[in-house]
């Protein structure tokens, strides 16, 4: 058996990788990506989540059409708003 050790590092503060696609825990993280910056693009949540642009726009659309986030303003210069009046 082989062990290969990778040394990297991460900051502290990012939010851990998701490990699938569709996940409660995916939905979570997107929702907190988007309190810490509302204006945060599906572009920079793929390279903090390690997952593709297009599962992170499932997830964004499913989120919109249950009224859990609504998207205020253009796709490029508008922000993110977080409904916290839902169960989701």
């Amino acid at each position: 058996m082989i062990y290969i050790t990778i040394l990297g590092i991460e900051k502290v503060d990012s939010p851990p990788k998701v490990d699938r696609k569709g996940g409660q825990k995916t939905r979570e993280v997107i929702l907190s990506l988007i309190a810490e910056n509302p204006r945060i693009t599906s572009m920079q949540m793929e390279e903090r989540l390690g997952i593709n642009r297009s599962a992170i726009s499932k997830h964004l659309k499913r989120m919109q059409e249950e009224g859990v986030v609504r998207r205020i303003g253009p796709d490029k210069g508008g922000h993110w708003e977080v409904n916290h009046n839902t169960n989701g």
